[in-house]
């Protein structure tokens, strides 16, 4: 069954999968979104590299054995992020994406859902919807594209939603990508937010909570198509650091040689809201004081 701009549910009362595989379970979303399995008592099963590494061969095999037909996938597996990959990396996660592929052509599971990012989609867009044209640069945003093709080519017989995600903020965020975890850290630890360019740059930034509960929604309704998942606005990083300066107290904030051209990324959220009406976002300010909150306590308890 292939993906379809927005989201059509197949379930119009919803109800819980019978079980959840979680592959990537080890990561920033996967270990959040076990946490939420656990609080709400849905039977699942969190596979790590440690249980089956899925760029090896043979990796596909071994995941059959595990998998059943009434299982709801939710793939999170990822090697690298956006700011790391290399080549290498690259190959390792397009055979990632092959042997989950080649798994899932041998067991027909209730739901895929693939985690993609709104890397995939090209910067000549200011603003986003799901009907913008492909055609992100750098190996990251093509290794994203590569493997939503490869699961929709794949998944004939299964409901499949892919979601496109803007950048994830959160405590648990060991990646400190430029944002609001990097500029939250450096204003707890080092009392500076560095930024470049005047910090010009226009994001759209989502809550780690706000990443389970749409996972939540999605296998519970059995969605399937292409969803993208963003707050709807968007602010400067000078913006975003004068928000956490506020929240943090004095922090000075450093000005340092734009490295990219200035280029902006807004989300029309048009089809998010009309999938799930009543999914209540996280505001950005909120959720940096609860970041900040955090780290501040784990600066607190260290010393």
């Amino acid at each position: 069954m292939n993906s379809s701009t927005g989201l059509i549910h197949q379930n119009i009362v919803p109800q819980m999968p019978k079980r959840v595989v979680i592959l990537g379970a080890g990561g920033f979303i996967g270990s959040a979104f076990i946490d939420q399995l656990k609080k709400l008592q849905m039977n699942f099963l969190g596979i790590l590299t440690k249980d089956i590494d899925l760029s090896e061969e043979g990796a596909d095999k071994h995941l059959v054995t595990l998998l059943k037909p009434e299982d709801a996938v939710v793939v999170l597996a990822t090697f690298a992020g956006n700011n790391r990959m290399g080549s290498s990396d690259f190959i390792k996660n397009i055979r990632i994406g092959e042997n989950i592929c080649n798994a899932l052509i041998k067991v027909d599971c209730s739901q895929v859902v693939y985690f993609s990012s709104d890397a995939v989609y090209s910067w000549f867009h200011e603003t986003i919807s799901e009907k913008s044209c492909l055609g992100g640069s750098g190996l990251y945003s093509n290794m994203h594209s590569s493997r939503e093709i490869m699961f929709q080519q794949t998944i004939r017989n299964s409901p499949l939603t892919i979601i496109r995600s803007t950048q994830i903020y959160g405590f648990s965020n060991t990646h400190n990508p430029y944002g609001p975890n990097r500029f939250s850290r450096s204003a707890v630890y080092d009392g500076k937010i560095a930024l470049f360019g005047e910090g010009e740059e226009k994001r759209d930034f989502i809550a780690i909570e706000d990443v389970v509960e749409l996972l939540i929604q999605v296998l519970c309704y059995a969605s399937h198509g292409i969803i993208n998942f963003a707050t709807g606005e968007s602010v400067t990083f000078r913006e975003l650091a004068e928000m956490i300066k506020l929240i943090s107290g004095p922090v000075s904030l450093e000005f340092h040689s734009r490295m990219q051209p200035i280029l902006h990324r807004n989300f029309d959220i048009t089809y998010l809201k009309s999938a799930f009406p009543s999914l209540n976002l996280k505001r950005l300010s909120q959720g940096l004081k609860e970041l900040f909150c955090s780290l501040d306590k784990l600066k607190v308890g260290a010393t």
